[in-house]
């Protein structure tokens, strides 16, 4: 089973393959989280499916985690579909997020896949990248599971 991947290979994977890649590889901007993102995400937990229809993936994060994200020449935006993970009186998840090490703000993310919509700084497009960072205290999903 995929999920039973030892977390400290997992991270040693991510970790080598995101400052690893080819030359000249850009990220794709169209990012699938839990699919086929190796190279492009430091900072998650094994990948999931939804099960539902349509089905998706997905990724827990740690407390702290990265993406690389390719933008376009005409791209003003960045758009992140994600869910945080409910407090114990059901109270939404604070994430602060960051873009090329640029504070953006914080979200309130709750048990609700949403979109959150970032503006992509200026020379981004040249760069032809962007890192975008989260982090968010650290909550378990249940006393058996040991991500955090």
């Amino acid at each position: 089973m995929a999920n039973s991947v030892p977390p400290t290979f997992n991270e040693k994977m991510q970790t080598v393959a995101y400052n690893n890649r080819t030359p000249g590889d850009t990220a794709p901007a169209l990012l699938d989280v839990g699919g086929d993102d190796l190279g492009y995400i430091r900072g998650f937990y094994v990948g999931e499916g939804s099960g539902t229809n349509p089905p998706f993936t997905y990724r827990w994060s740690g407390k702290q985690a990265t993406l690389r994200v390719g933008v376009g020449a005409n791209a003003g935006h960045l758009v992140v579909r994600a869910r945080g993970l409910p407090g114990p009186n059901g109270e939404p998840l604070a994430v602060r997020w960051t873009i090329d090490g640029k504070d953006v703000g914080e979200q309130a993310a709750d048990a609700t896949w949403k979109d959150y919509t970032f503006l992509i700084p200026p020379g981004a497009a040249e760069r032809k990248e962007v890192e975008l960072g989260l982090s968010a205290r650290a909550r378990r999903p249940s006393a058996d599971d040991p991500r955090q």
